[in-house]
């Protein structure tokens, strides 16, 4: 099933349509051959890949870390903390994958996944984007010579997400000590910080 959705997802895209893919952490481990050639041919209309992981299988039958499947196929990977952000960052999952031409992955967990809260809309499109045609000469294709031009655009993209607006940090000017976290880490670490009365002097910067 993740194969087929995953495998209409690129074929939309195609004709300059977005789509979206929403699978478990074990669905995308099924669909990670068309990931990789995905990845190589890269997209026209944006895709966004949303992977749910269960870290320690608290619902599911086994656990997996999708971010090590995102290194593998060389692809971008968001991580939200909250649902606002969950909302915030799909579409500016979007508009990274149509200016990169590269499929963008969103990850959520279950602590996401299972919350509720209410969320802040932005602007709705007034119209749907219409299909393009698709000519022979422009259909994706994996090929072998589409690997350098793939890691180049993985630079890109690099330097794109340095500017992230869901980068932040929280701290001290100069802290003599510094936490790196991601996801709903981050509130974890938010919470011992405070806890611990160490906010004034640890800096969390959050990526």
């Amino acid at each position: 099933n993740e194969v087929c959705a995953l495998e209409a997802c690129i074929g939309t895209s195609l004709a300059d349509a977005r789509s979206i893919c929403v699978v478990k952490q074990n669905g995308l481990l099924c669909v990670a051959d068309a990931l990789h050639c995905g990845a190589q041919h890269g997209v026209k209309g944006g895709l966004v890949i949303v992977t749910s992981d269960d870290p320690s299988a608290h619902s599911s039958t086994n656990e997996f870390d999708s971010r090590f499947l995102a290194m593998s196929a060389d692809l971008p990977m968001l991580e939200p903390t909250s649902v606002q952000e969950a909302k915030d960052m799909v579409p500016y999952a979007f508009e990274l994958s149509e200016r990169m031409r590269q499929i963008v992955l969103i990850r959520l967990t279950t602590r996401v996944c299972h919350g509720r809260g209410g969320v802040t809309l932005g602007p709705l499109p007034r119209a749907p984007r219409p299909l393009r045609p698709v000519d022979e000469w422009e259909r994706l294709v994996c090929v072998s010579y589409q690997h350098l031009p793939m890691l180049e655009k993985l630079d890109r993209i690099q330097a794109a997400l340095e500017e992230c607006p869901y980068n932040h940090y929280q701290g001290p000017e100069q802290p003599k000590t510094l936490i790196v976290a991601g996801g709903t880490g981050r509130l974890y670490c938010e919470e011992a910080l405070r806890r611990l009365g160490l906010a004034d002097r640890v800096g969390l910067l959050s990526l």
